[in-house]
């Protein structure tokens, strides 16, 4: 089974380099790519930067600590999942973040099993996500289908066909719309026809209704 990590970034937040290398290491097996920050302002450089799914981050750091770094990124992200480690409970400091909409605050040391229990519930929430059929589910945001166990990987045009039907689930979207969407003058109706051709393919069962000459369609419970 493909696992939906290797497709995504993950920043860790932390001023201890021994404990920052060593989660580094672990999720280095697991996302696509790994970041890391010794501190909050260092990595709100590296978010304007780069893409990144998830945040794992320390709270009491130089500089700027995780409530200023956290408060900072809700400002213009309210979405991204965000997990916070401390060496102590502290009563005070997890009131003070509940408004924050963190996943969780873990407190140091954390086993690895523990770890990977908390990112997977951050995945499952990251994305908005369509049930195409009992077996398939689409992932918009990450252009990623997952039928049965494996993820597959959808094209630019692919994601962008679906993600017009399922915005517009039952109605008709005219191919001159569709052709609009795509935002390139080299496509054409063969061209949606053909990106239609793949998706189908690739989602077995798939009910995206051809009306003929006129668009496309998709029906899904």
């Amino acid at each position: 089974m493909t696992d939906i990590k290797k497709y995504l970034n993950i920043l860790i937040v932390e001023d201890d380099l021994e404990i920052q290398e060593n989660l580094m290491n672990t999720l280095i097996l697991l996302f696509k790519n790994v970041f890391t920050a010794n501190d909050g302002i260092e990595a709100l450089k590296i978010i304007d930067n780069e893409h990144i799914d998830m945040i794992l981050t320390d709270y009491v750091m130089p500089n700027m600590d995780a409530f200023d770094f956290i408060t900072t990124i809700r400002k213009s992200n309210l979405e991204i999942p965000i997990l916070v480690l401390s060496s102590f409970m502290d009563i005070q400091k997890l009131q003070k973040c509940i408004p924050l909409g963190l996943l969780h605050f873990l407190e140091k040391p954390i086993s690895f099993d523990r770890l990977l229990e908390e990112i997977n519930k951050g995945i499952n929430n990251l994305d908005i996500k369509y049930q195409l059929t009992q077996n398939c589910t689409y992932y918009k945001k990450r252009a990623l289908l997952k039928v049965d166990e494996e993820y597959m990987k959808l094209t630019l045009f692919e994601n962008r066909v679906l993600e017009l039907l399922c915005l517009n689930k039952s109605e008709i979207i005219e191919i001159n719309s569709i052709i609009s969407y795509l935002g390139d003058e080299n496509v054409d109706k063969n061209t949606i026809k053909n990106i239609v051709y793949r998706l189908r393919k690739k989602i077995p069962n798939i009910n995206i209704i051809s009306h003929r000459n006129i668009g496309y369609s998709i029906k899904y419970d």
